[in-house]
């Protein structure tokens, strides 16, 4: 039993509430949430209707591309650019170690996913700006020693 009471003592830190936080640490779940919402919507929305007629994208923009359609983006967009950053979320919100290199990681998936997208079918949506630039935000923010020394 005093093991459990180990573990469980490890993986919690209760002097560090939630609004004791750092701002940085905040900012960046706040980017998570919001990366991982919308990339669940878009990708669902992908993965609901491969056409793209869902969300007005015509399938002839991938014209040039490996796809025929937009399953296997909406698949990629869902998990790794939806559900990941959400469990990274997590990882911040219980401060677990793996969880600052993880967002890292989501911001270099990101920027790599936008460039990936803007060489397929340009680069003419001020979206793929905001979420270009919000890679390099993500990455910025788990850069920061107050948001390193949290976690």
């Amino acid at each position: 039993m005093d093991e459990l009471t180990d573990v469980y003592q490890m993986s919690t830190n209760s002097d560090q509430k939630p609004q004791n936080r750092p701002v940085p640490l905040r900012l960046l779940m706040a980017c998570l949430l919001f990366l991982g919402i919308s990339a669940i919507g878009g990708g669902g929305q992908f993965l609901l209707n491969p056409t793209g007629d869902i969300i007005g994208m015509p399938v002839d923009v991938l014209a040039g591309s490996p796809f025929t359609d937009f399953l296997l983006p909406g698949m990629i967009l869902f998990t790794a650019l939806g559900l990941f950053p959400l469990v990274v979320l997590y990882g911040l919100y219980t401060e677990r170690r793996w969880a600052w290199p993880a967002a890292i990681m989501v911001g270099i998936a990101l920027i790599v996913w936008i460039v990936v997208q803007g060489l397929i079918v340009g680069f003419g949506h001020w979206l793929q700006w905001l979420y270009l630039s919000l890679g390099f935000v993500l990455i910025l923010l788990a850069l920061l020693p107050s948001v390193r020394q949290t976690v």
